[in-house]
């Protein structure tokens, strides 16, 4: 038998990027990633089932690609962090 449970009732927190961010923080609201991708590496791992963006430029040394990993993770623009 499968459960499938959406990975945000089990209380995984989201991720925040923001470009006042760094990547040596955790993602949270207060200190935000700097980049789409280490938000990514950080949903992936199962440490959050939504990734907040705040309003920004993001400069991408390569595409950011999403697959099968990613599944479950909701992206979402915000008001800013």
């Amino acid at each position: 038998m499968f459960v499938f449970v959406r990975l945000s009732l089990l209380g995984l927190p989201t991720i925040y990027v923001s470009p006042n961010g760094a990547d040596a923080n955790p993602g949270s609201k207060a200190l935000p990633v700097l980049t789409l991708e280490r938000a990514r590496q950080l949903s992936t791992w199962g440490y959050a089932a939504a990734v907040s963006v705040a309003a920004g430029d993001y400069n991408l040394t390569k595409p950011l690609v999403l697959d099968a990993s990613d599944s479950g993770v909701t992206w979402s623009c915000s008001d800013g962090v």
